[in-house]
Protein backbone atom coordinates (compact mmCIF):
# COMPACT_ATOMS: atom_id res chain seq x y z
CA UNK A 1 0.00 0.00 0.00
CA UNK A 2 0.90 3.58 -0.85
CA UNK A 3 2.02 6.17 2.38
CA UNK A 4 -1.70 7.18 2.39
CA UNK A 5 -3.12 3.93 2.97
CA UNK A 6 -4.12 3.45 -0.67
CA UNK A 7 -3.19 -0.03 -2.73
CA UNK A 8 -2.20 2.58 -5.62
CA UNK A 9 1.40 3.46 -4.79
CA UNK A 10 2.93 5.69 -6.74
CA UNK A 11 1.28 7.28 -9.17
CA UNK A 12 3.21 7.76 -13.19
CA UNK A 13 3.44 10.77 -14.57
CA UNK A 14 2.63 11.02 -18.41
CA UNK A 15 5.07 12.57 -20.94
CA UNK A 16 3.86 15.33 -23.10
CA UNK A 17 3.91 13.03 -26.01
CA UNK A 18 1.46 10.58 -24.07
CA UNK A 19 -0.82 13.21 -22.97
CA UNK A 20 -0.76 14.83 -26.54
CA UNK A 21 -2.07 11.09 -27.94
CA UNK A 22 -4.56 10.59 -25.05
CA UNK A 23 -6.44 14.08 -25.28
CA UNK A 24 -6.26 12.91 -29.36
CA UNK A 25 -7.59 9.61 -28.29
CA UNK A 26 -9.95 11.62 -25.89
CA UNK A 27 -11.47 14.50 -27.77
CA UNK A 28 -10.29 13.75 -31.25
CA UNK A 29 -8.64 16.69 -33.75
CA UNK A 30 -8.84 20.31 -32.17
CA UNK A 31 -10.82 22.84 -34.14
CA UNK A 32 -7.97 25.77 -36.19
CA UNK A 33 -6.71 27.89 -34.11
CA UNK A 34 -9.30 31.53 -33.47
CA UNK A 35 -7.12 34.15 -34.57
CA UNK A 36 -7.09 37.70 -33.31
CA UNK A 37 -8.91 39.51 -36.46
CA UNK A 38 -11.43 37.17 -36.57
CA UNK A 39 -11.72 36.90 -32.77
CA UNK A 40 -15.57 39.19 -31.80
CA UNK A 41 -15.15 42.07 -29.55
CA UNK A 42 -17.41 41.89 -26.43
CA UNK A 43 -19.83 44.82 -24.99
CA UNK A 44 -20.94 44.02 -21.43
CA UNK A 45 -24.22 45.52 -20.76
CA UNK A 46 -26.27 45.67 -17.74
CA UNK A 47 -29.34 43.25 -17.38
CA UNK A 48 -32.59 45.67 -18.89
CA UNK A 49 -35.65 46.23 -16.20
CA UNK A 50 -38.08 44.04 -16.59
CA UNK A 51 -41.90 44.60 -14.88
CA UNK A 52 -42.31 42.72 -11.97
CA UNK A 53 -45.30 40.55 -12.59
CA UNK A 54 -47.49 38.49 -10.18
CA UNK A 55 -46.71 34.84 -11.56
CA UNK A 56 -50.09 33.34 -10.89
CA UNK A 57 -53.36 35.20 -9.42
CA UNK A 58 -55.84 33.10 -8.26
CA UNK A 59 -58.60 35.78 -8.59
CA UNK A 60 -61.57 35.92 -6.45
CA UNK A 61 -62.19 32.08 -6.20
CA UNK A 62 -59.50 30.92 -4.01
CA UNK A 63 -59.86 29.06 -0.98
Amino acid sequence: MGENGDARGTVDRLTDAEAAFWRYVRFGELPPRVLPPEMVEIVETEQPSLSVEVPFDPGPHAG
